[in-house]
């Protein structure tokens, strides 16, 4: 076993093969911790928009609703990491998973995208409506303007969640079509442009002929091919 073993590493083509697999791997672990860092952020927003808003309140309930399908959006994805990189199973088991976490995702990105209209339209409430300030603010246990700067942090992990879970479903192909594609298309050309430069990795996860190599036509070849010409 030992020897079959050696033999395997010091076989080109099988080091290459290995150096493949650690770095699929390590794509997967780097993916999932951005994964883990925004989930966590929105949750960290979740839990203080109960502090800072009214917590019976639309802009609590749809940060709330967010943040659970990020939750499981995150626990699909690692499920199908784990099956594409580190069991054997085939596609009749990865396939159907790819479009249980492609609902979850593309639940996600419509909710996000009302989530930061709505908070949108809130924040330019909090700073030219005056009725709506004077109202709002009876409701909420901080200033107007710490609120109004939460409402900006609020949105732009919002943004990134969205970049993300666009990035995610054109990766397992679930973008879809209808009505949501017709809808949204914009919305998810242009954040997958961003996802990219987020979620892909700067190494590549294949360099063909990976180590030492062999000059072509030389070595054993050139030397036949003296001994024929002597002779």
């Amino acid at each position: 076993e030992n020897g079959n073993d050696s033999e395997q590493i010091s076989d080109p083509f099988m080091r290459s093969k290995r150096k493949k697999k650690e770095r699929e791997l390590e794509e997967v672990g780097r993916k999932y911790k951005i994964l883990v860092s925004i989930r966590n952020l929105l949750g960290f927003v979740t839990v203080s928009s109960f502090y800072v808003f009214n917590w019976t309140g639309s802009l609590v309930i749809s940060q709330s609703i967010l943040f659970f399908y990020f939750v499981f959006g995150t626990q699909s994805s690692l499920v199908i990491w784990t099956y594409t990189h580190c069991t054997k199973c085939g596609n009749d088991i990865i396939d159907p998973e790819k479009q249980r976490a492609g609902m979850v995702w593309r639940g996600f990105l419509m909710s996000c995208v009302i989530t930061i209209a709505v908070d949108s339209m809130s924040f330019a409430a909090f700073t030219i409506a005056r009725t709506f300030v004077s109202a709002e603010a009876a409701s909420m246990r901080v200033g107007l303007l710490p609120a109004a700067l939460f409402m900006l942090l609020r949105i732009s992990i919002n943004i990134i969640g969205l970049v993300l879970s666009s990035k995610i479903l054109h990766d397992y192909g679930q973008v879809g079509g209808g009505i949501f594609g017709n809808v949204f298309s914009w919305v998810i050309s242009s954040s997958k442009l961003i996802g990219d430069g987020i979620f892909l990795s700067q190494k590549p996860l294949w360099t063909a002929f990976e180590g030492r190599g062999k000059r072509l036509g030389g070595g054993e070849l050139l030397s036949r091919a003296s001994q024929s010409r002597a002779i």
